[in-house]
């Protein structure tokens, strides 16, 4: 904090790893977490948490497939304390690479909590590609949703590097939003953003 103290800290400890030989991954973690809240935190829609300190910490596991393999990805599961109430998360990805100029991604967050307040679910879904199509040229794309915000986005960025010190990058970024939230979408903003990058030496 400027004014000094502390404000948030978080330490990860992970008791138990294992690796095998091609890369794969499962580990055991938990987390432990100090929060203070100097105004009350609207977390959900009608759901406030009161201004105070809090401590709590969470315990899960992961497993990963290492990404030198066509499918890859994660899953994980934590269980523990939230803000004075319980949460369960259960997030991950899963990645398909046939070949080294494409992949395409799928991941998620799912966090259930119950709080004394109240509550709720919230979920993260997204997904991406991407094309190379040279060792100049390159194209990658995002999707992802949120359940709270109801809003959706979309990031297209082409990639373009003709010579070393020079870049080309061309973004495009729109939304759209269940305002009614019926499951039908409409567009609410976009923007396209061209920029160039040209490095001087001398």
């Amino acid at each position: 904090r400027l004014g000094g103290g502390l404000e948030s800290q978080r330490i990860a400890v992970t008791p138990f790893q294992l690796t095998n030989r091609t890369g794969d991954i499962i580990f055991m973690r938990s987390n432990f977490e100090n929060e203070r809240l100097d105004v009350d935190f609207e977390i959900s829609p009608g759901i406030v948490i009161p201004r105070g300190d809090y401590s709590f910490h969470d315990h899960g596991i992961e497993f990963s497939w290492a990404a030198h393999r066509r499918f890859s990805g994660r899953v994980a599961v934590t269980d523990g304390d939230f803000f004075g109430g319980k949460r369960v998360r259960l997030f991950g990805s899963a990645v398909w690479q046939p070949s080294p100029r494409f992949r395409t991604s799928l991941g998620y967050n799912i966090n259930d909590i119950d709080l004394p307040q109240g509550k709720f679910l919230t979920r993260i879904l997204s997904t991406g590609f991407d094309i190379v199509f040279s060792s100049t040229l390159s194209w990658v794309n995002l999707i992802q949703y949120d359940n709270v915000s109801e809003v959706m986005g979309v990031n297209m960025r082409l990639h373009w590097i003709p010579e070393a010190g020079r870049e080309v990058f061309f973004v495009i970024n729109h939304n759209l939003e269940d305002l009614d939230q019926d499951n039908s979408f409409h567009s609410t903003t976009s923007d396209v953003v061209a920029k160039l990058s040209y490095t001087f030496r001398f």
